[in-house]
């Protein structure tokens, strides 16, 4: 909405009423303020008509990363364990090294990855969320 004097456009309108209705379903606005946000938003001639049926509400959630951004993290974050480990591993241990060889990042590895697999199935809806749904108010 860079130019609020500027004439809006059926999409802008469109997208205005969705936003409201996820508003409503957030919790954010009663039925009375849905149905007045709703007709001012319908009715706007200009981008500021719009910003005005949407003034107070809190703005489009930024995007996360994408999958393929935590894989390419994860990969990376797992190579420079590899590389560490096999830095300071000794080639030769003596017997009485115990663990020297031992591969110890599988361990971090294993945990992250199941982290990040967690995200992404919360994240992307697979997952039931815990805890209230949108819009629930606390119990007392």
């Amino acid at each position: 909405m860079r130019e609020l004097g500027a004439l809006s456009s059926d999409a802008e309108r469109a997208a205005a009423v969705r936003r409201l209705a996820d508003a409503y379903g957030e919790g954010r606005l009663t039925l009375d303020e849905l149905t007045r946000r709703n007709e001012l938003a319908l009715g706007a001639r200009t981008r500021g008509d719009i910003a005005r049926a949407l003034d107070q509400l809190p703005g489009p959630r930024a995007a996360g990363l994408s999958p393929k951004a935590h894989a390419v993290g994860y990969a990376a974050g797992s190579g420079a364990l590899w590389l560490v480990w096999l830095v300071t591993r000794a080639e030769n241990p003596a017997p009485t090294d115990l663990g020297a060889g031992y591969y110890w990042p599988v361990w971090v590895m294993l945990v992250w990855g199941i982290a990040l697999t967690l995200h992404a199935l919360h994240a992307g809806g697979r997952l039931p969320r815990l805890g209230r749904s949108p819009g629930e108010l606390p119990p007392g």
